[in-house]
Order: structure tokens, then C-alpha cells, then sequence
């Protein structure tokens, strides 16, 4: 946006927004000089300075709906616990259970996303938590594990509808992006940052020579992402 109000003002960025910006001036000035000189009299050049500003004004706007961002992300240990959660699941459970047990004071409702091959994870963690709180899964959470858009479509219907219908606001819901392949975490993470739903994901503990501990797993880290427009010399932002 700054780049096109400079651009409107010096010929040596761009041409014709120079033109543009200098024509739109000149012509606003002299509609105000002549009105002021007889107020009440409209003039066929008041909708030339009209017009031309309504033309800057969509230019700007323009500009303005193109401009850079990045995505800023903040990581802090530990969330608070939330009254709704979502879920991928895996072929195993592995971290679903470490998620889920670490809100379960307070989690009324799980959203679990799963694949043809881990609709069985799905189903078990329903027999296991399913007397404490609200499981959806099923028909309408089952996605292409190679496929980020499917995963994306569930987890915005999720987030624009189904999270209303339950009573949940925006600050209750977290999303765990730990189980699932790559592109189920990139659709569940497009989502979040368009929702602005925070995520959490779980590490492994792992031995001295790094390998997983079996089943062990760690506390949830939780991970705050927004979109941030870039200003002048941002460039080299970290992304």
C-alpha cells in the first residue's frame, strides 16, 4: 500500500499511478477552489474529480488486498485446557491419547479426522473416551490421507458450523496436528491460521540414541500462528 501511495506522487516509481495521482490532485483542488467561489453551484467538473477519485480510491484498495505478509509463530509450552479439540488420527493411536488425556478436565467435545486405513484409531478412541465426552467421527470426518484439501474442507466446516452448534467459542477450540500424514497437518494448519484457532502438537520422548520410547509421549506444546502484513523493509523477515 505505502509502495502505490509513493508511486501516486513520484514518476520515478511509477508512471502511470504519477499520472493518476497528479490528475486526481489537480482536479479535487479545482473543484474545491470553483465551489468555493460559488457554493451551490454544481459543475460538470466535479464528476471528473469524482470519478478520478473513485479510480485512486480502487487502486488503493487493490494494492492493498495484494500486499505481503508473513505468518507469525509463537510457541509457548503447554496450553490451557480446551472444551474442544480436534484430532488427526493415525494408524495408531500413539499421541491421541496424550492429547486428549491433557484437556479432559475440561474437553466436551473431540472432533476426530481419520483416513479409510485409520478409521479403526478413530473408533477406538470413541470406546475409550466416548463415556466422558462428545466423539464426532465417522462418514463425515474420513479424508484422503494424500490430499490436503479434504482435510482442509472438514476441519473449516468444523470451525464455521459445527463448533458454533456446539457452544464453542473461538478461544475454547485447539487443534492437535501431531497424528495424520503431512498433507492432513498442512490442511489442519491452513485452516487454524484462517480461523485463527490456535494448534498444539506432542513430542515423542525419545531415548539417547533417539529413537520413540515406545508409546511415551510428552506434554502438548501449543503454537499461536497469524498473519502479519509486511512494511516497508520487511523483506528479510523471518517466515
Amino acid at each position: 500500500m505505502m509502495e502505490t501511495l509513493k508511486g501516486l506522487f513520484n514518476p520515478d516509481r511509477s508512471l502511470p499511478l504519477f499520472l493518476l495521482g497528479t490528475a486526481t490532485v489537480t482536479l479535487l483542488l479545482q473543484g474545491i477552489y470553483d465551489y468555493a467561489n460559488e457554493p451551490g453551484v454544481w459543475k460538470g467538473g466535479y464528476w471528473l474529480a469524482l470519478l478520478m477519485l473513485l479510480m485512486t480510491i480502487g487502486v488503493l484498495i487493490r494494492a492493498w488486498r495484494k500486499r505481503s505478509g508473513r505468518v507469525d509463530i509463537r510457541e509457548k509450552q503447554v496450553p490451557r485446557p480446551r472444551r474442544g479439540l480436534i484430532l488427526l488420527a493415525g494408524p495408531q493411536k500413539r499421541s491421541n491419547p496424550a492429547a486428549l488425556d491433557h484437556h479432559l478436565n475440561r474437553l466436551e467435545h473431540c472432533w476426530i479426522i481419520a483416513t479409510p486405513e485409520s478409521v479403526g484409531t478413530a473408533t477406538a478412541l470413541f470406546q475409550e473416551y466416548g463415556n466422558r465426552l462428545e466423539i464426532h467421527y465417522g462418514s463425515g470426518y474420513i479424508v484422503d490421507a494424500e490430499e490436503f484439501a479434504p482435510t482442509y474442507d472438514v476441519v473449516m466446516r468444523i470451525l464455521s458450523k459445527e463448533m458454533q452448534e456446539a457452544g464453542l467459542g473461538v478461544t475454547e477450540m485447539i487443534a492437535d496436528i501431531t497424528g495424520g500424514t503431512k498433507p492432513m497437518t498442512s490442511g489442519m494448519a491452513l485452516a487454524c491460521v484462517a480461523c485463527r484457532i490456535p494448534m498444539q502438537y506432542i513430542k515423542a520422548n525419545r531415548s539417547v540414541d533417539g529413537q520413540v520410547s515406545g508409546d511415551a509421549w510428552g506434554v502438548p506444546i501449543q503454537v499461536d500462528a497469524s498473519f502479519i502484513t509486511l512494511r516497508e523493509g520487511d523483506g528479510n523477515a523471518r517466515l
